[in-house]
């Protein structure tokens, strides 16, 4: 296993991590690389919708 492409949910650092633990050449969450497209869709919400600060 070389790489992850997940988007950014929690869970998928949660099942990252576990497969670290279960294969010992992986490098976990260095490895991990986050979905693009969910990269590019959350800069699109900020142009469009602004960034709300408390």
């Amino acid at each position: 296993l070389m790489a992850l492409s997940m988007d950014n949910a929690s869970n998928n650092d949660t099942t990252t991590v576990e497969l670290a633990r279960l294969i010992p050449t992986f490098a976990g969450m260095l490895w991990r690389i986050r979905c693009i497209l969910h990269i590019l869709n959350l800069i699109a919400k900020v142009f469009v919708l602004g960034i709300s600060l408390p």
